[in-house]
């Protein structure tokens, strides 16, 4: 009556690749950085500036979620989403054009 369970034929691995851990480590340090700056800007919202208050909210907005969004990447790649690869892409090649 007991019958043994049916092993797949190719099991998944327990241990993720290095090259996953690392870039998951950088994308977990990226989204901690805008959060870190999301905090700081937070911080300055009541200096002096040439943005009015409503715009200066809005960009705060903007940083917490572009934070959490990159954090969320990061969860997500590392569970194995293919969706994650161009998000992570997109955020890098982004950086670059706002470097400029």
């Amino acid at each position: 009556m007991n019958q043994p369970a049916v092993q797949p034929a190719n099991p998944v691995p327990k241990r993720r690749p290095v090259s996953v851990m690392l870039i998951c480590a950088l994308l977990v340090l990226e989204g901690a950085a805008v959060l870190f700056y999301g905090l700081s800007y937070a911080l300055q919202l009541g200096d002096a500036g040439a943005l009015g208050m409503g715009a200066r909210l809005f960009m705060l907005v903007l940083i917490l979620a572009a934070g959490v969004w990159q954090l969320l990447v990061a969860h997500f790649f590392f569970r194995g989403r293919a969706w994650t690869r161009a998000a992570a892409l997109f955020w890098q090649v982004f950086q670059i054009i706002l470097a400029f």
